[in-house]
């Protein structure tokens, strides 16, 4: 088995899995229903509270944002900022004739239409932000649920 460097590596690898698998937690380690509650709601709390806190510093800078301050051009969600013309998508015909679809720009190209403005990098950065925080936090109220449904 040494002379095959690969499977070496392949089964070292399996075997060191599995004794992290066992070494986890054995049953008699694992909190009490009351503290995986517990836990579970102190998560959703700080989880929603972290989306919220996001949630304010993106407004915050959109509304620094020199296009907004003047606006010139308005759309069907007020004015727009550089993350709004880099985030819009535009209603192409299809190939075949019939119908539309959406299409939008290159992220290359967006993400130079957002660096213009500091304050509209600063919220596009937030919102990447916020999309982990959501998924916290629906992972959280997942949790919760399951408690729930369990008792």
């Amino acid at each position: 088995m040494h002379q095959d460097a690969d499977r070496y590596h392949r089964v070292r690898a399996k075997l060191a899995a599995r004794a992290r698998r066992r070494a986890v937690a054995s049953p008699a380690d694992l909190p009490a229903p009351e503290q995986r509650a517990l836990a579970a709601c102190r998560e959703l709390v700080a989880a929603a509270g972290e989306v919220k806190r996001i949630s304010k510093v993106i407004g915050d800078s959109l509304s620094a944002c020199p296009m907004m301050k003047d606006p010139v051009e308005f759309n069907d969600r007020g004015p727009a900022t550089h993350l709004s013309q880099a985030y819009a998508s535009e209603n192409v015909e299809n190939d075949s004739g019939h119908g539309m679809h959406k299409e939008w720009m290159e992220p290359s190209d967006a993400l130079e239409i957002i660096s213009a403005c500091p304050h509209c990098l600063a919220a596009h950065n937030a919102i990447q932000e916020r999309k982990v925080a959501r998924r916290r936090l629906g992972a959280a109220r997942r949790v919760v649920t399951m408690i729930g449904k369990s008792t």
